[in-house]
């Protein structure tokens, strides 16, 4: 992992996600993942920030029906998968989501103002990909699953890690 490169570790058996930088921890909270049930399980693995979005309305499908409007601090990191804030519930330490990573309010304000690149004034969202004069500091080579063990902290199958 480059010095300095920003990236976080979900646990989902401990419930909690830490950021980082490089090798160094800078903040860690207890999080809600999905629950055990095969329509709403988080998935594991390595994944980058798709899209960061200032909220998103977020509904499910008809065998798995939810409605929620304007989730704050979201950041899609898997198809409709996110870390995001969470206004519905205060379970957090505990599974409870239809498969994002819920967080508290005031961390996902913190993960979301920390997390590359900085969404501009009146923006609403931005496509990290996408914004190329931002991602100075990104590492030009995302890590896969099979190349991250030189990084990654041990147990990688059970937990979940986010290169931002």
């Amino acid at each position: 992992m480059p010095a300095g490169a920003k990236w976080v570790l979900v646990d989902l058996s401990q419930q909690t996600l830490t950021a980082y930088e490089g090798d160094v921890p800078v903040y860690a909270t207890l999080i809600s993942s999905g629950t055990n049930q095969e329509k709403s399980q988080t998935n594991a693995g390595l994944f980058r920030v798709e899209r960061k979005m200032a909220y998103s309305d977020m509904h499910g499908q008809l065998d798995d029906p939810y409605d929620v409007d304007r989730v704050p601090y979201t950041l899609y990191y898997h198809k409709n998968e996110a870390l995001h804030g969470t206004y519905w519930h205060d379970h957090f330490g505990a599974r409870a989501s239809h498969g994002c990573v819920n967080l508290a309010l005031a961390d996902a304000r913190w993960l979301f103002d920390w997390a590359p690149p900085q969404l501009p004034e009146n923006w609403f969202a931005i496509n990290p990909q996408e914004a190329d004069a931002e991602l100075s500091d990104r590492p030009e080579h995302v890590p896969t699953p099979e190349s991250s063990q030189s990084w990654a902290p041990a147990g990688l199958n059970s937990e979940r890690a986010f290169l931002l």
